[in-house]
């Protein structure tokens, strides 16, 4: 009879203990710019990840840090897998007159950025946005990301544009 209490006892303690390990986190959104194809060939892409303090990116010397238009202490990574190229940061503004968000100026450019990343320190606008990034594949397609708070919070699934 003391045998079986205890093993009732055991039985219970396990079924209500669980797994206490923590899994393991799925880096998916990471994964095509680690991994290659089955030819071994990394998929060409640009992801974009939202950071509210310093990424760990900022520790590579190669990163290229460039500071926003907006004082702030967001940051937003940009790693390019392949290469891009007219890589501009653009200052936005509304023109009331058509009721549309239209570039104002160019105030960075980057000729090419191959295998690399950059991380802009900024501030993601709630409101009207005040900047955007734009880029062209090697065939010339331009790709756009406008800069602003988009109610996620910080994202480190990434936003995802195929540069193929």
């Amino acid at each position: 009879m003391k045998i079986f209490r205890i093993l009732l006892v055991l039985i219970i303690v396990i079924s209500f203990s669980g797994c206490t390990g923590t899994p393991a986190k799925d880096n998916s959104a990471n994964k095509s710019a680690t991994e290659g194809s089955a030819n071994n060939e990394l998929k060409k892409e640009v992801l974009i990840n939202i950071y509210y303090e310093k990424p760990s990116s900022l520790e590579d010397e190669n990163t290229i840090l460039l500071q926003g238009l907006l004082e702030g202490e967001e940051y937003i990574e940009v790693i390019v897998v392949g290469e891009i190229f007219a890589f501009q940061q653009i200052e936005l503004f509304w023109n009331e007159k058509i009721n549309e968000l239209v570039e104002k100026e160019v105030f960075n450019e980057i000729e090419k950025i191959a295998n690399q990343t950059v991380v802009i320190k900024t501030y993601q606008s709630e409101g009207l946005p005040g900047e955007k990034i734009k880029w062209k594949n090697k065939e010339g397609k331009v790709f756009e990301y406008v800069i602003q708070e988009d109610g996620r919070g910080e994202n480190t699934e990434g936003t995802r544009f195929d540069l193929e």
